[in-house]
């Protein structure tokens, strides 16, 4: 489904089923536990992320489900969304999203909070060690669609995933189309809703 069907569907739905939640209405939100030094290994079961950006080794235990939504919570990219489709070792330097309700695709809360990326890293302290508190993290607005619509647009950025994925030296270009084609597509949500 391309953008400007998806964008009809959301202009002709009404405007009174979209709602706007704060995350911590949708989602628990924990940090990730510490791991030792010694635990941390070149090669094991499950890859090791400390923050949300990439993983740093790997452990033989997990501590976070697979298909989790990662967010960096300090450093200089605090605000950094990721999501995670394996099970894996969260650390502390991340914060983990779990949803608490069935009226939201973790999926289309990923891809929206991507589209976020910058107000989450506006959130963050200005001080040497920047950090997003939990607090303000939880006070986040997050539209709520009726879940079909959710669906469609999942269906559509994930569709466009694909087909970066197999044209490997065009996946940049992809990849700035996609959060562009989400950028527009949470501007027409914000537009209806207003």
């Amino acid at each position: 489904m391309n953008l400007s069907k998806i964008e009809q569907l959301i202009i002709e739905s009404n405007p009174k089923e979209i709602k706007w939640v704060t995350l911590e209405r949708i989602a628990q939100i924990t940090t990730g536990e510490h791991i030792d030094i010694s635990d941390i290994l070149s090669v094991g079961d499950y890859p090791a992320y400390l923050g949300a950006l990439r993983i740093a080794r790997y452990h033989n235990q997990f501590n976070t489900e697979a298909n989790t939504i990662i967010i960096q919570s300090t450093g200089p990219k605090a605000g950094y969304v990721n999501f995670i489709a394996t099970e894996f070792w969260a650390g502390p330097f991340c914060y983990i999203i779990k949803l608490t309700t069935n009226k939201i695709n973790n999926r289309f809360l990923y891809y929206y909070l991507k589209t976020k990326e910058e107000d989450l890293s506006n959130m963050k302290t200005s001080n040497r060690f920047a950090i997003i508190s939990k607090n303000k993290l939880q006070k986040f607005f997050i539209p709520i669609l009726p879940l079909k619509l959710q669906e469609q647009i999942v269906q559509s950025l994930d569709n466009m995933n694909v087909v970066g994925a197999l044209l490997e030296e065009e996946v940049k270009a992809w990849k700035e189309e996609q959060d562009k084609h989400a950028k527009k597509i949470f501007a027409t949500i914000w537009e209806r809703t207003i």
